[in-house]
């Protein structure tokens, strides 16, 4: 709840910080900076004269940058340059404190200074408030585009809870052949359950056996043994199982992970279904509903 008001407080701070940098810079090219021996030079001149700074090769000069890459940083809501090349420009604008001062001299030459005035102060000010300002939170806040709303997904709860154990058998073997395995059913254990050997395409031995059954309440540590004897006789060594309407408890998921067997119960069966893409959930939709046409 209070995000909001930091938010608009920190921000009218670096607004204030930005205007009083803008305000410092403008006053040293206003103000006397170099003390020459004929007068004083306000900033102005020095700033007008700079392309000098080229010709000495005088960085300092170059620190006048500062303010515009300030000014763009405000307008693009980031920093265009580090914040370390900042301070960096901002501690070579303090050396212009130790002379030597060019000032005008005679018949077009340049004469030395004798110190720094106070617009000189008001520009190395200046130039560290450039670099203590932050220009995050500035940018432009982009609306999201107008997408069309999303169709909830046939693949819920209510839809899953009432299948019979060929749906979901069917359901099953249709999920993992779209994941690109092939589905072989194996047979049908005298629990009630449906056994489905998964295999990559081209290898005979399956990677691992998924397990269909109804199953009411809770599932029990006994009613998995099956399985784990099942895998051991085809020497794999991953299970899977797939039953509804029940839940599969924490403990048991737990016990049941050690010893290689996936539980996956009405919840964890929808979350796959609806992890699929729009087209491979229509693709099982139609499959179920074929199968419900043809039974009597």
């Amino acid at each position: 709840m209070r995000e909001g008001p930091l938010r608009i407080s920190r921000k009218f701070s670096e607004s204030l910080l930005l205007i009083i940098a803008l305000l410092a810079y403008v006053a040293s090219l206003m103000l006397p900076t170099w003390l020459c021996h004929s007068g004083s030079l306000p900033g102005v001149s020095v700033l007008i004269i700079g392309w000098v700074g080229f010709i000495v090769l005088e960085p300092r000069w170059l620190c006048n940058l500062l303010p515009l890459f300030a000014l763009r940083s405000f307008f693009a809501g980031q920093r265009i340059i580090p914040g370390w090349a900042s301070v960096a420009i901002a501690i070579v604008s303090a050396t212009t404190l130790y002379g030597p001062y060019l000032c005008d001299g005679h018949d077009g030459a340049l004469g030395t200074g004798v110190g720094p005035a106070v617009g000189q102060f008001f520009w190395i000010a200046s130039m560290f408030l450039f670099a203590l300002w932050d220009p995050r939170g500035y940018g432009k806040r982009r609306r999201p585009r107008p997408s069309d709303p999303v169709k909830p997904s046939y693949w819920q709860l209510h839809t899953v809870t009432k299948l019979n154990l060929q749906q979901l058998t069917l359901l099953c073997v249709g999920y993992y052949q779209l994941k690109g395995f092939v589905a072989q059913e194996i047979g049908q254990p005298s629990d009630g359950s449906i056994s489905i050997a998964l295999h990559k395409v081209g290898v005979d031995r399956p990677i691992a056996i998924v397990q269909c059954r109804m199953h009411r309440p809770d599932l029990t540590a006994h009613e998995i043994s099956p399985l784990q004897e099942l895998l051991q006789e085809q020497g794999v060594m991953r299970g899977i199982v797939w039953f509804v309407p029940g839940h599969a408890i924490k403990p048991l998921k737990a016990s049941a992970g050690k010893a290689g067997i996936q539980l996956l119960d009405r919840v964890a069966i929808v979350e796959r279904l609806q992890g699929l893409n729009r087209p491979a959930q229509e693709t099982l939709k139609r499959r179920l509903l074929a199968e419900d046409r043809r039974q009597p």
